[in-house]
């Protein structure tokens, strides 16, 4: 179990700085992509979730934004770039 939970939580810092780095790079749905993965992998991240909030906006989703502004809001209160 010890080495399962390393692993997850690698596969999380991995695809959070991948999605960082298409995201720089204007990737957008690729970057999207992996901050859903790390979402999925880690639901309580509020930094991932800010960051698909990013995406979405980019991408002029902007209901799905809100929402996930809102959801790394709800994680972390003080997360003042939400």
């Amino acid at each position: 179990i010890r080495l399962m939970r390393h692993k997850i939580r690698n596969l999380e810092a991995t695809n959070y700085e991948l999605g960082l780095y298409h995201l720089q790079e204007g990737n957008i749905s690729d970057a999207a992509l992996r901050f859903k993965l790390v979402n999925r992998l880690n639901p309580h991240n509020a930094y991932s979730h800010y960051q698909l909030g990013r995406c979405y906006a980019h991408l002029q989703k902007n209901a799905l934004a809100i929402d996930a502004f809102n959801k790394s809001l709800d994680l972390k209160p003080d997360l003042a770039e939400a």
